[in-house]
């Protein structure tokens, strides 16, 4: 998910209502919805959307059907998804679909097809994940920074701020700082990466899929607790350098 929100928060089974766009060539399994004859968002979807696929598939498949919705405004994607009033919202994941914001509404400008789907990349990272978990996603205590940094990373994002107090914020700690957020979790998960690499990645998700808890797979695939890597990366944040990862 991606668009600025005050924490990273769960799942959400709203839907919207979009009219069927004209035929265009989409992967099997996907449809593009769209409203207010916003064509021309459709058609740059259906250019980006096998790119991102192919970024997400380095985790694994991204199960069909799936759809993608384009929603005309940030008021309309908050409304559809259940946030009103988070109008700088752009895209918005669940386990078999994704609404983003129109490209021709973004208020820094249209986005090119490289930043299009660097955005469908991070959604479609995001279902990748809820579709290995599947319903029972508040008992498997999956990290932020775990859910947020993978979007981030397999998007090709990068941001220049992480922290160590933003690792874990407790509610009333300190001010929520999107950008921080964002960064310490990107930072986090290419910790993780370079540590573990890209097999342990995808066996971490195997072992969401067979039904563990994070914390139990996670200890299974790396040998590690969750805590000590915790502690381990806020160590590391307080020495690194930019650009380290």
């Amino acid at each position: 998910m991606i668009g600025r929100r005050p924490a990273f928060p769960a799942v959400l089974l709203l839907a919207a209502a979009c009219a069927h766009t004209p035929p265009v060539s989409t992967p099997a399994g996907f449809e593009i919805l769209q409203s207010g004859g916003d064509d021309e968002a459709a058609r740059q979807v259906a250019r980006v959307l096998p790119g991102a696929l192919e970024r997400v598939g380095r985790w694994g498949t991204v199960a069909p059907p799936m759809v993608v919705r384009i929603q005309p405004s940030g008021e309309a994607l908050a409304a559809a998804v259940g946030r009103p009033g988070e109008t700088g919202l752009l895209g918005w994941a669940r386990r078999g679909s994704v609404d983003i914001q129109s490209p021709r509404a973004w208020s820094r400008g249209r986005p090119t097809d490289e930043e299009f789907g660097a955005l469908l990349a991070h959604e479609l990272t995001h279902c990748l994940l809820f579709q290995r978990i599947g319903r029972a996603w508040a008992q498997r205590d999956v990290p932020g920074w775990f859910e947020e940094g993978m979007a981030c990373f397999t998007a090709g994002e990068r941001h220049p701020s992480a922290d160590a107090s933003a690792l874990l914020p407790g509610p009333g700690t300190h001010p929520f700082d999107t950008e921080l957020a964002y960064g310490t979790a990107d930072r986090a998960f290419r910790y993780l990466l370079a540590r573990h690499g890209d097999a342990a990645i995808r066996s971490l998700l195997d072992g969401l899929a067979a039904g563990r808890g994070f914390p139990a797979a996670f200890l299974e695939v790396t040998g590690t607790r969750v805590e000590d890597f915790e502690e381990s990366l806020r160590a590391h944040l307080g020495t690194e350098t930019a650009g380290t990862f």
